[in-house]
């Protein structure tokens, strides 16, 4: 005998719509009489609650702070100064001073007596014989001849004079140094030579004058003191031509 079951449902209908149990169905399923599911509506999400930190004390102080600076133009104040002007450039330096002028014969005076140098040598020149060498004496000194005539002590200072450096032996004579600076042999007492001390800056001084037939110029020139440390550890010697009849008494 088969076992009754009995179902109770809250509808009162049979349950499974009185299809007994482990029935399989084929086909459309059947209509179900109860209000069809309201659609689907997604949930909405729900925010956690927004919570604040808690404030903490702030104390602002004056080194906390920005501080900002305004400047107002005062329309009142007098404008500042404009700032100086640069110094201005050093002078150029000056020119060199022109040379000293050349002196030139005094226009008053008679025509200066032309002195030739007829004992100077030249280098280049012959002046010995063909096989013949010259023996050169064993010292000499430095004279620079005034060969125009002027004496220097006789113009204004700055004057430049004209003048020929030459060497000579120290054992030549006054009188022979004369001879051979072309100083004429017959009259021996108008001519002669004199000696000018230079002083520096232009200025000459009048030495000793020695006349063509004084006793003095038999001495040699070192003997006068006309030595060859003239012209190398002291000063070289100056001489002028000696004219009587144009300078006057010595």
């Amino acid at each position: 005998m088969a076992t009754r079951r009995y179902y109770v449902t809250t509808s009162g209908q049979p349950p499974n719509g009185g299809v007994p149990p482990g029935t399989v169905f084929f086909g459309q399923p059947q209509a179900n009489d109860g209000p069809p599911p309201p659609p689907y509506t997604p949930p909405i999400p729900i925010s956690p609650p927004l919570v604040l930190a808690p404030m903490s004390t702030y104390v602002a102080t004056a080194s906390t702070l920005p501080v900002y600076f305004f400047a107002t133009l005062d329309s009142s104040a007098p404008p500042p100064p404009p700032p100086p002007p640069p110094p201005p450039p050093p002078p150029p330096p000056p020119p060199p001073p022109p040379p000293p002028p050349l002196c030139p014969p005094p226009p008053a005076d008679p025509p200066a007596a032309s002195f030739e140098i007829p004992g100077v040598t030249h280098a280049g020149e012959d002046f010995v014989r063909d096989g013949l060498a010259y023996l050169f004496p064993e010292s000499h000194t430095i004279v620079h001849f005034l060969h125009d005539g002027i004496r220097p002590f006789d113009r204004p200072q700055g004057c430049t004079p004209n003048f020929a450096a030459l060497k000579v032996p120290t054992m030549l004579t006054v009188a022979d140094l004369m001879r051979r600076l072309g100083v004429p042999a017959d009259d021996d007492d108008r001519f002669g030579v004199t000696e000018c001390i230079e002083l520096g800056n232009g200025y000459w001084m009048k030495g000793t004058t020695y006349i063509l037939g004084d006793v003095r110029s038999q001495q040699t020139v070192k003997e006068i003191g006309w030595d060859e440390t003239r012209g190398t550890s002291s000063k070289p010697v100056w001489i002028a031509i000696y004219d009587r009849t144009r300078h006057g008494p010595t």
